[in-house]
């Protein structure tokens, strides 16, 4: 805490203090997961102190205690309110006219003083407290119910798989699913387009046919070939007539500042990492003050903070390497970002970097990445917007349209701030990601031409084209789509029809900012899905899992719609919003019930026991379990990624993304000192050696490298006839072999290209011993290695190569060949 000189006191929370109580807290018989219990809901809602939270709680509690007024300053939207209430109401305050709210919505001077100048009774945002509530219940009622009722359903059928179950997180699988399964099932179509080369006066350029309405699919494409073949012999070396030429300026704006999710779809698309890392990086940024609060879903300021520009970009230049750019700031330019009627209703606007002075170089590579990028983004706001000078040419040959597009930029504007990589065009279209669209930014370059113009047609072309399924999501298309959810996923006719509810679907998406990528590591986590080099792909337990779901409980709008009732609560007054709390609550358990009641007999139970039980089933995809055949389940630990059997706890090493598995029985094999089964482990660098399974047990130390699957073991000592080990050496570069036998007397040998030197070489000219050579003095190495003789003091220079034969430099041979 930190006293004020006028004896007012700040704290914080860090985080909910509290935490829904366990089933198990309401009854004890509850701990044990059983059909009969469920459903489950508390006659009254309890909490629990959270364990990481006890110390910041006890202090908040011990200043409570002496209060005699409080102001909540949390985030204004219902999870800060719900936050800061129920610290008060768990510690025993609870005298409305004691408490006070101050509407902080930024943390820059000017907004904070008006938030303290216009301190606000707590009942003004009670409201969002109950919505914020019946969120909080709504989702373990939902969470809790549907997880145990499939779990249960699973284990009946011997399954010994947790089925979680989340309000967001399966209506997000079923997003993946949806995508695989319309990929699976896509079946590719031809069409075609028609090109004609017209020359004018002063040049030549492309044009597209534009067939006409009756000619296409329901889908827009053009299949007729016949009807394509027809139009280009008609045309053929005919003269086109240039009926319309429409140039235009057109301008491009900087981009807006970053929300959360919109950070988390840009640093997917251009540093492959995921939303929680996201999170992470930016939120370590706001704790060490370069940028300002992270967990926002707002792109746009209030208007008041275009007043602090000057200060932020003065701190921004102490940065030599932004000098240049700060330069072309114009600080009388306000760009849209800057919009209070955009800013309304949003508790936090965009991230932007603050205006503290702060060193760039004490971050690590993507740290720095990260806060470059959001600082030009709000560089680029005082900038001018990018020009083009834009063309479309109409022509016409035989009543067919020809259609040619032409774009040049004339003015960089905003886009000298951005290197060549840092700004795709799908950085300023998010439907392009959500699309996973091609670049279309590439134009014909059209040279000058009048309307009524001839133009004579020199050649055409018909490209015979397939059409191509979606793309599987990406990090970046994933977290694009589920921040706006587009009418594609939308198939309840009632919220097409409602224009608030499509918009807010498409401005709220699912979840919120804050817990997406947390949610998102979750389906990995949970084994509903992998990552397939940069895609994400559902596994079997998702597909056949999602097939046993009713629609409601998966379906994306189902979700939406509930956030939109609770932003309806938080609306309303603070009676109405009260009751209205409880009767969504209510609502969402009836909802349970009735799902619970469908789904626990007659053929819809038969019909989900039927889908469940192949989650189990192995195909030539998975890997199964050494010792009960079950498909592995891929998990990320603590100490990074591996495979676990959840029918018989078995774990697995990953190599490779794929699980490293251990030969058994007769297939496993022995250690040559004690006879035990020898086990394949990997290291820490990555290398794989089989050691014996009696290391801990017995102290046998036996270990030996790997080699396409199997022990390294037919090599040996020719003096002892133990095995050898091949080792790497430590002082230089390169390897060795070492005799296992501990007590043998000749205990090394070379390594040649992954063999041992098991024979001394003799010099063939002086009879002395000679040594191998594979690295130089610089520690290069050297291709191909050669032996040479211990008696080069003497004058003898004989070297050979690995096969015996006399080994001569390059260079020497073309000495010799010239004295020839």
């Amino acid at each position: 805490s930190h006293t004020l000189s006028n004896g007012d006191v700040v704290s914080w929370c860090r985080g909910h203090l509290y935490e829904p109580a366990p089933p198990e807290h309401y009854n004890p018989a509850y701990k044990q997961w059983k059909l009969s219990d469920l459903p489950f809901r508390p006659q009254h809602w309890e909490l629990m102190p959270k364990e990481e939270s006890e110390y910041n709680r006890s202090a908040v509690n011990e200043l409570l205690s002496q209060a005699d007024e409080v102001v909540i300053c949390t985030d204004y939207d219902r999870e800060g309110q719900v936050l800061g209430m129920t610290a008060l109401f768990e510690a025993g305050f609870s005298n409305f006219s004691k408490i006070f709210r101050a509407k902080i919505t930024e943390l820059n001077s000017a907004e904070l003083k008006k938030a303290f100048d216009h301190i606000e009774p707590i009942s003004n945002s009670m409201p969002m407290f109950y919505s914020g509530v019946a969120r909080r219940n709504s989702d373990w009622l939902v969470g809790m119910n549907f997880s145990r009722f499939f779990s249960c359903m699973a284990q009946e059928l011997g399954i010994r798989e947790t089925i979680n179950i989340g309000r967001v997180m399966t209506p997000m699988i079923a997003m993946i699913v949806n995508r695989d399964v319309q990929i699976a099932n896509f079946k590719s179509k031809d069409y075609y387009e028609l090109y004609a080369q017209l020359a004018v006066q002063k040049g030549v350029f492309i044009a597209k046919w534009q067939p006409k309405k009756e000619l296409l699919d329901k889908e827009g494409y053009m299949t007729d070939k016949a009807a394509a073949e027809q139009t280009e012999r008609k045309c053929k070396g005919q003269n086109f007539i240039i009926d319309s030429v429409e140039r235009k300026l057109a301008q491009e704006h900087p981009p807006l500042p970053f929300s959360l999710g919109d950070l988390s779809v840009y640093c997917a698309n251009h540093f492959n990492i995921s939303p929680s890392q996201t999170l992470e990086v930016v939120q370590f940024l706001y704790d060490n003050g370069y940028t300002t609060y992270p967990r926002t879903d707002c792109r746009y300021l209030p208007e008041s903070r275009h007043a602090e520009a000057a200060a932020t970009l003065d701190a921004l230049k102490q940065d030599q390497n932004l000098t240049a750019v700060i330069a072309g700031c114009d600080l009388n330019i306000k760009s849209r970002a800057f919009n209070d009627k955009k800013f309304a209703g949003h508790p936090h606007g965009a991230i932007i970097p603050t205006s503290s002075v702060v060193d760039a170089t004490r971050l690590t590579d993507l740290q720095f990445k990260i806060y470059d990028i959001i600082r030009r983004y709000y560089i680029a706001q005082f900038y001018v917007p990018a020009q083009y000078d834009t063309v479309k040419v109409t022509a016409s040959c035989q009543d067919e349209t020809f259609i040619a597009r032409g774009r040049t930029l004339i003015k960089d504007g905003y886009r000298l701030i951005f290197g060549k990589d840092a700004l795709k065009d799908s950085d300023l279209d998010v439907s392009k990601v959500l699309k996973d669209s091609e670049d279309e930014s590439a134009f014909a370059n059209i040279p000058p031409v009048n309307q009524g113009e001839n133009a004579r047609n020199t050649a055409m072309r018909t490209d015979n084209k397939k059409t191509r399924a979606p793309k599987h999501y990406t990090l970046a298309s994933f977290s694009a789509a589920i921040e706006h959810i587009g009418e594609a996923l939308i198939t309840d006719e009632q919220v097409l029809q409602n224009k608030q509810m499509l918009d807010f679907l498409k401005d709220k998406g699912l979840g919120t900012p804050a817990t997406r990528g947390h949610i998102i590591d979750k389906l990995f986590t949970y084994n509903w899905a992998v990552k397939d080099k940069n895609y994400i792909i559902a596994t079997r337990k998702a597909h056949e899992t999602l097939r046993a779901l009713p629609t409601a409980i998966k379906s994306p709008e189902t979700t939406a719609l509930w956030d939109y009732e609770l932003n309806e609560i938080a609306q309303h007054n603070y009676g109405v919003a009260k009751g209205e709390a409880y009767t969504f609550e209510n609502k969402i358990f009836a909802y349970i019930q009735q799902i619970i009641d469908k789904c626990s007999g007659g053929e819809t139970k038969e019909y989900i026991n039927s889908q469940l039980k192949k989650i189990t089933t192995v195909s030539k995809e998975d890997f199964p379990c050494t010792k009960c055949g079950l498909p592995l389940r891929k998990l990320k630990g603590k100490f990074g990624v591996f495979w676990l059997c959840k029918n018989c706890d078995l774990t697995f090493q990953d190599n490779k993304d794929k699980p490293l598995l251990q030969p058994v029985g007769a297939d496993a094999p022995q250690c040559p000192k004690c006879g035990s089964p020898l086990k394949l482990i990997k290291s820490k660098k990555g290398k794989l050696f089989w050691v014996c399974t009696k290391s801990k047990d017995e102290n046998c130390d036996f270990i030996v490298d790997d080699k396409n699957g199997a022990p390294m073991m037919n090599d040996r000592c020719p003096a002892c006839n133990s095995i050898l080990r091949r080792v790497k050496r430590k002082d230089k570069p390169g390897y060795f072999w070492v005799c296992t036998n501990e007590s043998c007397v000749h205990k090394f040998y070379d390594d040649l290209q992954g063999a041992p030197v098991l024979k001394e070489r003799i010099c063939k000219k002086c009879g002395k011993p000679m040594r191998l050579k594979t690295y130089d003095k610089d520690g290069h190495a050297i291709v191909p290695p050669y032996f040479y003789c211990t008696g080069w003091k003497e004058g003898c220079n004989y070297k050979e190569d690995k096969h015996g034969k006399e080994y001569v430099f390059k260079s020497k041979k073309k000495k010799e060949d010239k004295e020839d």
